[in-house]
């Protein structure tokens, strides 16, 4: 976008806020009825998932009813989600973005939320367009456009899925975040494809360790000899190992193969979920797998990019974890060695406890 472009684009944008601006209020938000509630996010897959704790405490104490508006991309992450009602989609043409907006409009939501940290010109626009009696939303530049805002969390102490659930203080609900965690359920179809695999792979009488390659965007990728010299630390013990990946680095996960390491294709998220479900510990860069290793309790050895932000690390919710860090620019700057002196003594306990609880079994 050229200067005068993006001048003309921030130009309107000030001028729409100022257009759709609304009174603030002070007062916490209550219903005496089920209130119908519409939750926005065009983020990541990570993103949303990051929202589900959030969905499940409006459902279960506030009596609402709960419809969500994402992309194409992500509201993948939102399939079988009990607390969520309704699903739409959109993308960053405004054309749909106006076509939407008429269409949510004669639903008349009682409460539209922005969970956004940072300002979305198409979610405010999507925001703006709608009809509601109360618009909730974190303190940016957007904020014309809202009833109530909430002041972001230290975002260096809070954990992101904390600063998102702090938006609940608007409408007075009491809680407890120990009792919460990401949702996702998976599908039946789901489930039989990855029984079918764990059978004709022979993956039920010893520890399986998943290992996910790819990483968020531009956080780079770990390094193919330091995959393969972690596959050969991993090889003296007695476990099964899967490979996965994106399908953008399907053909490095396949140079990866070697006796017995085994490769997960299936390109499904829901299957993907079900398979993490199932296994008993994940190594992965900082990606939504980390997410879902939470929603199933799975323990998970994480690699993060702490690159010029203090900003907490995206370590999984209320589950069991460990990590390695580099403060450089991506994961090629993370050496193996590092990686290892966090990694073998959490692999060591894991390993321990999960011989132990099945010696007591047999």
């Amino acid at each position: 976008m050229n200067k005068i472009s993006k001048y003309i684009s921030n130009t309107l944008f000030k001028i729409f806020l100022q257009a759709f601006k609304k009174k603030k209020i002070d007062k916490a938000i209550y219903f005496n009825r089920k209130a119908t509630i519409l939750i926005i996010n065009f983020g990541s897959i990570q993103d949303i998932l990051n929202i589900t704790p959030l969905a499940q405490v409006l459902s279960e104490k506030f009596s609402s009813i709960i419809s969500f508006v994402g992309t194409d991309n992500n509201i993948v992450a939102l399939k079988n989600n009990p607390h969520i009602e309704n699903i739409y989609r959109t993308n960053s043409k405004f054309r749909r973005i106006f076509k939407l907006s008429r269409s949510l409009s004669k639903y008349n939501y009682d409460i539209v939320i922005d969970v956004n940290e940072r300002i979305d010109k198409n979610v405010s626009y999507l925001l703006g367009l709608l009809k509601a009696n109360f618009k909730v939303g974190f303190k940016k530049d957007d904020s014309k456009l809202f009833t109530h805002t909430r002041i972001i969390k230290n975002p260096s102490k809070a954990h992101i899925v904390d600063r998102i659930l702090s938006q609940a203080d608007l409408f007075e609900i009491k809680f407890s975040t120990t009792e919460l965690n990401i949702c996702f359920n998976t599908s039946s179809n789901a489930q039989t494809i990855i029984d079918n695999y764990i059978i004709k792979n022979d993956l039920k009488f010893n520890l399986t360790v998943l290992i996910n390659i790819s990483s968020k965007e531009n956080l780079d990728f770990w390094g193919i000899d330091n995959f393969r010299n972690l596959l050969k630390y991993l090889n003296n013990y007695k476990v099964n190992l899967i490979i996965v990946s994106s399908i953008q680095e399907i053909e490095l996960a396949e140079k990866l193969i070697s006796k017995g390491v085994k490769i997960f294709y299936d390109s499904e998220f829901d299957s993907y979920a079900e398979l993490i479900k199932n296994v008993d510990f994940i190594f992965s860069p900082d990606s939504y797998t980390v997410q879902l290793a939470a929603a199933y309790k799975i323990p998970v050895f994480c690699l993060f990019v702490q690159h010029n932000t203090s900003e907490m690390i995206n370590v999984p919710y209320n589950s069991d974890f460990d990590f390695a860090l580099t403060e450089k620019p991506n994961l090629s700057n993370l050496s193996y060695g590092k990686v290892l002196n966090s990694f073998v003594p959490y692999f060591e306990y894991i390993f321990e406890k999960y011989s132990s609880a099945n010696k007591n079994e047999s």
